[in-house]
């Protein structure tokens, strides 16, 4: 046997046999589409999609924790915390939980209010997470007649 071959054909079979011993890889996703406007004088329901694969730390609830979002008023110095709070897709057992969101409520903001900022932070797998800030304007609602 060539003996680049054999080097070859050795590390595939010590590859193959760890991954054996360990597993595959997993990993998980989020998922955010920010509403278009925030209606001054309204609360605001936001939700998170979460999503894992492969191997992992257990059900959804355990890989994805203190799921908080952090948000302000364009302007403001200071960010408030919203802990989120799973939703009714983590109720199903693994394998098929692989899917869920975390929801939080936003508070009514002022009239005056021109836009909010927020991003959503949470520990995954044991290691600290973030999203990037959105912001999103806030208008009033136009009763229209038809």
């Amino acid at each position: 046997m060539k003996p680049l071959r054999f080097l070859a054909e050795l590390i595939l079979g010590f590859s193959l046999f760890s991954l054996g011993f360990t597993g595959c890889a997993g990993g998980g996703g989020t998922a955010h589409v920010p509403p278009k406007q925030i209606i001054a004088g309204q609360t605001t329901l936001l939700t998170l999609e979460v999503n894992v694969w492969g191997a992992g730390w257990g059900k959804m609830t355990s890989r994805y924790r203190n799921v908080t979002c952090h948000y302000r008023l364009v302007g403001e110095p200071d960010y408030r915390n919203l802990p989120m709070v799973p939703g009714k897709e983590f109720t199903s057992k693994p394998p098929s939980n692989r899917e869920g969101t975390f929801l939080c409520t936003l508070p009514a903001f002022p009239k005056t209010a021109k836009a909010v900022e927020y991003y959503f932070d949470f520990t995954f797998d044991k290691l600290q997470q973030s999203r990037p800030p959105v912001t999103v304007p806030i208008g009033i609602k136009l009763n229209v007649k038809k």
